[in-house]
């Protein structure tokens, strides 16, 4: 005994005619809802010049938010086809999955970008980041003498933290 014959093929079709607005209706929403958030976030942004990490942020949450709701639409025309499917409704059910397989894969590689991005955008902003940059500055330079601030050392001054490490090769005292 199959399931349509438990319910009732009418019965079943209309259970996931249903299902099928339901998860058409979450996914729909959940784009909505990125699309809301995100601009609300770019308005904020936009007056605040921050450089490029507020808006790589911001098309990184978006694209997720994307990918998100279009998985829900795939997986509804999914159950459409579930009740007795015909060739045609198989044939535009593979169209569709291709196209929106192919939009994920694209969203998917442009959120991986995005994130390679705004950690490259962080790194650069870290303390880390900040505190080498500060050492290689003229103001963090050594006298022109060659000693170090206080007369201490006769050699040249090291970045922050590479105290009692060997120099790397090719730059020996």
């Amino acid at each position: 005994m199959s399931l349509a014959e438990g319910f009732g093929e009418h019965n079943l079709e209309d259970v996931v005619n249903v299902l099928v607005q339901v998860v058409e209706a979450a996914g729909a929403l959940i784009i909505f809802i990125g699309a809301v958030i995100a601009f609300v976030r770019f308005a904020r942004a936009a007056v605040r010049p921050a450089g490029l990490d507020p808006f790589a942020r911001l098309r990184l949450n978006l694209g997720r938010y994307l990918v998100l709701g279009l998985e829900f639409q795939l997986a509804a025309d999914i159950l459409r086809t579930a009740v007795a499917p015909n060739f045609t409704e198989l044939a535009q059910l593979a169209a569709i999955a291709a196209i929106r397989t192919a939009l994920n894969f694209f969203l998917g590689r442009e959120i991986k970008e995005e994130t390679d991005l705004v950690r490259a955008d962080q790194a650069a902003g870290s303390p880390v980041a900040a505190a080498s940059a500060a050492a290689s500055s003229p103001a963090a330079s050594p006298p022109a003498d060659g000693r170090a601030e206080g007369g201490g050392s006769t050699g040249p001054a090291r970045p922050p933290g590479t105290a009692g490490r060997p120099p790397p090769p090719g730059r020996e005292p």
